[in-house]
């Protein structure tokens, strides 16, 4: 039997500077991948030698300068561990993986415990086979599948259930999807942290996967990581949370409130609502934390496959790509 780790998306800083957590702390990077050291060295106390990356390293197809000075430095620190990634819809210029992408520059550094499979491809682990498909591929086998995908009848983020590829009766492990969830035989680990406010950090984690060539059994680790986004409604008769360490906060107002009462909390937005509106703005709230590619990105994970693919044919015709 192998036994694997899998850990869903980084979103690394691209070259604009934005991240999965460039809007709350300074240095990102780094902090994503202390996130990401802690699992490796729990799990590598387990004898887990091999991890998976399930796509979105980066949070644009361009990455940081900082991002891969990071990126390199966690790969040769941890040399006798393999890591397997496939590539996100964020890490893609174009559906073609050779118009540009995140990893090309770690593509040229030959690091021996990197491997990135940008086409399908089926590696034989000895006790098992797994097929690695970078984004879109969803050409699935009868064995474990790695993928970056909207699985038909999962659910998202908002706790909605997606439009996408039909999954069949096919072992699958998924990133692309923030929260973690399960449908038949498809596995969402969601994140490591929360890259929006809208995201439960209840439903963060990463997956231990145990595979021989007949059988799959995939469990979700919860983890706790060291930051959490919290949403807080308050009114005059509110109390103000005391545990504030290492906690950001989007407050939704629904009276009057002297700002002093919540002066000592690290407060990122606020905004003002009556009561009977926050059941509809905790829906649509979380887009307002998005930049223009994060919401191309939050319109298409509703369209069926075909459709995504459609629209990204224009954009890559617009672009010249």
């Amino acid at each position: 039997m192998s036994v694997f780790c899998g850990i869903g998306d980084l979103h690394l800083s691209s070259t604009n500077g934005y991240g999965g957590f460039s809007r709350f702390i300074d240095r990102s990077d780094e902090y994503i991948l202390s996130e990401v050291q802690k699992v490796v060295d729990t799990c590598t106390s387990q004898g887990i030698e091999h991890f998976f990356i399930y796509g979105d390293i980066c949070d644009s197809p361009r990455m940081s300068y900082t991002a891969h000075l990071q990126l390199l430095q966690f790969f040769k620190a941890n040399k006798d561990v393999m890591f397997h990634l496939i590539l996100g819809n964020h890490d893609k210029l174009a559906v073609d993986a050779s118009v540009g992408h995140s990893m090309e520059v770690f593509s040229q550094f030959g690091l021996k415990n990197c491997r990135l499979y940008i086409e399908p491809t089926v590696v034989d682990f000895g006790d098992c086979k797994v097929n690695f498909l970078s984004y879109p591929y969803c050409e699935f086998k009868k064995m474990l599948n790695v993928c970056h995908l909207d699985i038909s009848g999962a659910k998202n983020d908002n706790g909605r259930a997606v439009k996408g590829v039909d999954p069949g009766k096919y072992q699958i492990v998924s990133g692309h999807i923030h929260s973690s969830g399960d449908y038949k035989r498809v596995h969402y680990s969601g994140t490591l942290y929360q890259l929006n406010f809208g995201e439960s950090i209840e439903r963060k984690g990463y997956h231990i996967i145990e595979s021989t060539r007949s059988d799959v059994d995939v469990q979700w680790v919860p983890w706790s990581p060291k930051y959490e986004l919290v949403t807080l409604e308050l009114n005059s008769g509110s109390k103000i949370p005391t545990d504030t360490v290492n906690k950001f906060y989007r407050v939704l107002l629904t009276d009057d409130l002297d700002p002093s009462v919540y002066a000592k909390l690290n407060v990122v937005s606020i905004k003002s609502c009556s009561a009977k509106d926050l059941k509809q703005l905790e829906l649509k709230f979380e887009q307002l934390d998005l930049d223009p590619q994060q919401l191309l990105t939050h319109f298409i994970s509703d369209l069926s496959q075909s459709e995504q693919q459609q629209l990204l044919a224009v954009r890559n015709k617009v672009l010249g790509l």
